[in-house]
């Protein structure tokens, strides 16, 4: 197994994304917006036990399978498979 420095790290992070940025922000900003939407539909029950549940609910259908499409979606990108975009990440499976 071959250790690489940091900087061969960053070097290939970018030579991956050069010309392709749209994709993985979005798919980024999507996750962050839709797990800041869980948070704030729990927040809006106060401190009670329903809202532990409803925001544990919301988790596991909602965040997970998104997160699941997250690494998806990026362990392709870092293998040079792009040819599908972000819908086919989604709905995999």
């Amino acid at each position: 197994m071959i250790i690489k420095d940091n900087s061969e790290i960053r070097a290939e992070a970018r030579n991956q994304l050069s010309g392709n940025w749209t994709n993985p922000v979005l798919f980024t900003l999507l996750y962050i917006l839709v797990a800041a939407a869980i948070t704030a539909v729990s927040n809006s029950f106060g401190n009670t036990a329903s809202r532990s549940f409803i925001e544990l609910l919301l988790n596991i259908f909602i965040l997970l399978p998104i997160a699941y499409a997250f690494v998806l979606y990026f362990l392709r990108f870092n293998r040079n498979d792009r040819e599908a975009g972000l819908g086919k990440y989604l709905f995999y499976g």
